[in-house]
């Protein structure tokens, strides 16, 4: 028989009716509901296409039947969805007593390692700011090296005073570029502090920074982010209305009377 297995949880496995079987079950369940469609559908295809004082009595016969078959239909998706609810239930019911525990030790961990990784990302972030602090002292002092030895090189006579000045500046500026790249790769090791890495399968965790908000005065908003009370203007629609009655103008809001034919069988 086609059956579908889950993947194996230590030596257990559960196995679940496959896939043919169910769909052979939910056809022997639903070919009432299917013929019921299929008439609707066919007849709607065989109405006229203009409809006149000769033929409107029909076209209105075949809306109202088709009406209380759709509602003969849906009495029947709900005794459907009932019997299937009934099953999804239990098996939530199974197989969450059997997930539910295993949610709660990964939330216990997780909380866990929050704390840790951000415990972390606080003092990365601080040591970040430092190496950043240092990484554009560096390279200032390697900017200024730069141009002192370029100067000097400029300024160099044939003696060998002037020759030396230019040598001794420019070894001063290359050690301070490699000062500046040190810094540099301080900077880029401050950043990766803040991570923690799992010893087996690659596992990394890191601190994902995102803004948030939280709205403190709704009367304070501007008007962009103030979305209009859709429910409320119903209400006072419906209670305008009663007894034929006309809504008053509301500022920001369009009030029109449409007309929808209504079919009772």
């Amino acid at each position: 028989m086609d059956t579908i297995t889950t993947p194996e949880i230590g030596h257990n496995a559960v196995t679940l009716p496959g896939r043919a079987e169910w769909l052979e079950y939910v056809q022997a369940e639903t070919d009432e509901v299917r013929r019921r469609v299929l008439d609707i559908t066919v007849g709607a295809k065989q109405l006229p296409a203009e409809i006149d004082d000769d033929n409107s009595g029909l076209v209105l016969d075949f809306i109202a039947q088709a009406k209380a078959g759709l509602r003969d239909l849906e009495k029947a998706r709900k005794v459907w969805k009932g019997k299937t609810d009934d099953l999804s239930d239990t098996v939530q019911k199974d197989v969450l007593g059997l997930v539910d525990p295993a949610k709660k030790a990964l939330g216990k961990a997780q909380k866990a390692l929050d704390t840790y990784t951000q415990e972390k990302a606080r003092a990365a972030e601080a040591e970040r700011r430092r190496a950043e602090a240092e990484r554009r002292e560096a390279e200032a002092r390697a900017l200024a090296a730069q141009e002192e030895a370029d100067r000097a090189a400029q300024g160099a006579t044939a003696g060998s005073q002037g020759r030396e000045e230019a040598v001794a500046a420019q070894e001063a500026a290359v050690k301070a570029q490699a000062d500046a790249a040190a810094a540099k790769d301080a900077q880029r090791e401050a950043d990766d502090q803040a991570r923690v890495r799992g010893e087996y399968g690659g596992s990394v965790a890191f601190v994902k920074k995102r803004w948030v908000f939280e709205v403190t005065d709704v009367g304070a908003l501007p008007v962009m982010f103030v979305k209009a009370d859709e429910q409320a203007i119903r209400e006072y629609l419906r209670d305008a209305t009663k007894g034929g009655g006309q809504p008053e103008e509301v500022p920001g809001v369009q009030f029109r009377l449409e007309h929808t034919t209504q079919v009772r069988g």
